[in-house]
């Protein structure tokens, strides 16, 4: 049998040593794969005979008849979802060592037991483990930005919600006295649209011609202070709306 498919058998009978080892080097020596309260620890724990299994199958493969490169590739690629509460930088080092395990004790093991794995094949072997983690580090990362922006996305899309669903006129006022946030009510009860109102000024578009110099003194007022404008929200009850507007003074 090859050396690399000889070590990829190695490697899937020896799930339970490699979990040992990665436990001993993770601080305790706990009997128990996963420490009480940590989400990505347990999850790690949980992955880890599927790893052994998949990363024992890539080198069983390497090891025989070269095949279609997109062929193998496919049949060996490690995905993995990670479920809810994990940390990914707590994934990325829980990795690391389990890969210093592998690529370390688990190879020099090996190689004590099989004297004709020559440094050719050991050289081989690492580098297709090295590839191996690297993927799986990859696919994690991209997935972990995936949910983020979706994560992103959905609230962005809540807060919209809201905003739209509201019976009142919201307004929101940066510290530069520009409008950050306009609702619909916004836009039925003073005429302009979303899309017109925002980055405008207030004065601008919603306060009296008897008023606008107070208003416009409003940011200076502040930024002459040391200090910025506060964010404004309003939130006006639509059918109680009249002037004047309660200004900061």
């Amino acid at each position: 049998m090859n050396p690399l498919s000889e070590f990829g058998r190695f490697i899937s009978d020896r799930t339970e040593w490699i979990a040992d080892r990665w436990n001993k080097t993770t601080g305790g020596g706990q009997p128990e794969l996963g420490f009480s309260g940590n989400n990505t620890h347990q999850q790690l724990a949980n992955f880890l005979p599927t790893l052994c299994q998949t990363l024992g199958k890539r080198l069983k493969k390497e090891g025989k008849t070269r095949r279609n490169e997109k062929t193998l590739l496919a049949d060996t690629q490690s995905k993995h979802r990670w479920e809810p509460g994990y940390a990914l930088d707590e994934i990325v080092r829980g990795l690391g060592q389990i890969l210093h395990v592998i690529s370390i004790d688990c190879l020099a093991a090996f190689a004590r037991e099989r004297p004709e794995f020559d440094s050719s094949a050991r050289a081989k072997a690492e580098a297709i483990i090295h590839q191996f983690f690297n993927d799986l580090l990859v696919e994690s990362a991209r997935r972990f930005a995936a949910e983020k922006q979706n994560e992103l996305a959905a609230s962005e899309q809540n807060s919209q919600s809201i905003l739209d669903s509201a019976l009142d006129c919201i307004v929101v006022i940066g510290d530069d006295g520009c409008i950050q946030e306009w609702n619909i009510a916004a836009e039925r009860l003073f005429g302009y649209s979303r899309g017109q109102a925002v980055g405008k000024e207030m004065a601008e578009l919603i306060i009296p011609p008897e008023l606008p110099s107070f208003a416009l003194r409003a940011p200076a007022r502040y930024s002459a202070g040391g200090s910025k404008f506060p964010l404004c929200v309003w939130t006006v009850p639509s059918w109680m709306w009249s002037w004047p507007l309660p200004l900061i003074k």
